[in-house]
């Protein structure tokens, strides 16, 4: 090999060095643009925020991840919090005090009916309503009037379609649903311990299911009893089940519905009305139900039709061979 090829090879290996060089600061330098671009995932939160799934709020991560279960909304979920239970409209919803007398409020806060008089006509009594109770001090010795001894009930009902629509006069036919609601208060300025609440319901509605309290789920039993626990002052529950009527009723009947709530030695009720209508009679006798149906058949004119061309085609026949035996 002669100088002129060494010379050459060293040149085209120098070049290709250079060139080799070049394209690695090249790669290397977009490379490292790139890996300073990733993202590397942080660490998630748990229990970040609280969103609602349906009628339900949940937990999520701070990486919007869906958690755990909090509770089921009565009245539906907007904003990761349950929707007031007080939305929907009732008129005797809670006692309070207007004009030194007890009152009842409806759903919305506006004042409805007298509940209570608080005057107790002794004239050595000052007669006054305070935290929704009503008050006589003076010269005697003070006394508190309150319901069942500070516990108040309140008990509603309505037929489930669609639309929340509680009253204490409802009327239901077989095979139909109801929501029921019971509002337990305490009226008293003292804690009530170990408050239970049940209710009886007539023998035409066969099931009570689904209880919440305060939109939560309950495995306790309605009929038999729940304990409600605690309540401070002023402080209530609202407890919901659904009902169902009997596939069938037979006759025409007035009964009620009451919720009943108990504490030691006191106890106290409330009841709705509810008025139960026979069902219709949809059973035909056999001979109406054939007449029915034979007269429908001929109700459809493409059967006349039919009719016409059989005829038509047997009258031919008869005639052609009628006429071949002549």
């Amino acid at each position: 090999m002669n100088m002129k090829v060494i010379h050459r090879l060293i040149i085209i290996g120098a070049v290709f060095s250079f060139v080799a060089g070049g394209v690695f600061l090249i790669v290397k330098s977009q490379v490292i643009q790139a890996l300073s671009c990733v993202e590397y995932p942080t660490a998630c939160s748990s229990n970040a925020t609280q969103r609602c799934v349906g009628n339900s709020v949940f937990w999520y991560d701070s990486c919007g991840k869906q958690q755990s279960w909090i509770k089921d909304c009565f009245s539906g979920c907007q904003n990761g919090e349950c929707i007031d239970p007080q939305s929907f409209y009732v008129k005797h919803f809670r006692v309070d005090c207007s004009d030194n007398n007890l009152y009842w409020r409806d759903s919305n806060g506006a004042i409805n009916d007298l509940y209570k008089n608080c005057s107790d006509n002794n004239e050595c009594t000052k007669d006054r309503c305070s935290g929704s109770q009503c008050l006589n001090e003076g010269d005697c010795e003070a006394q508190t009037v309150s319901f069942i001894g500070g516990l108040d009930v309140s008990s509603f009902c309505g037929v489930k379609d669609g639309s929340i629509n509680l009253s204490r006069n409802i009327t239901l036919i077989a095979d139909q649903t109801i929501n029921c609601l019971i509002v337990v208060k305490n009226i008293s300025t003292a804690l009530i311990n170990d408050v239970t609440v049940r209710t009886d319901i007539p023998a035409e509605i066969v099931s009570a299911s689904e209880v919440k309290i305060d939109g939560m789920i309950s495995d306790g039993n309605i009929i038999s009893g729940i304990n409600l626990g605690n309540f401070p002052p002023n402080a209530s529950k609202i407890i919901t089940f659904e009902g169902k009527t009997q596939p069938l009723i037979t006759q025409v009947s007035t009964k009620q519905i009451t919720g009943i709530i108990s504490f030691g030695s006191f106890s106290g009720s409330d009841s709705l009305v509810v008025n139960f209508q026979p069902t219709i009679a949809g059973a035909t006798t056999t001979a109406s139900l054939k007449s029915s149906l034979f007269v429908e058949f001929f109700k459809r004119w493409y059967i006349w039709i039919l009719l016409a061309i059989v005829l038509i085609f047997l009258f031919f026949v008869i005639f052609r061979r009628l006429s071949s035996n002549v």
